[in-house]
């Protein structure tokens, strides 16, 4: 199970890089809720939601941080694509 977390968590860097180089809002806008939807997770699994599985980490300081700084991360993307958009609406408008 930690693996796969490992490869969601390089997809989603896959996806932000992705996104910068083309400057697509769209991809940007996934890679934000990926990011969240993975802080959302960790946050989860250490305090005990999640039960049975075998990624399993105990409720400290360090899995906080790592919580909040993925919901963090993907807040900010989310947030630049949003103001991409509304840039372009602007202009168009």
């Amino acid at each position: 199970m930690i693996y796969l977390f490992y490869i969601g968590l390089i997809i989603c860097f896959v996806l932000w890089i992705i996104a910068l180089w083309q400057r697509n809002a769209n991809i940007g806008a996934i890679s934000g809720f990926s990011f969240m939807a993975m802080g959302i997770f960790v946050y989860m699994v250490s305090k005990g939601f999640v039960s049975g599985t075998v990624f399993a980490i105990e409720d400290n300081m360090l899995s906080s941080i790592f919580y909040i700084i993925l919901i963090g991360l993907g807040m900010f993307i989310l947030g630049s694509s949003m103001e991409e958009w509304f840039g372009l609406f602007n202009e168009m408008g």
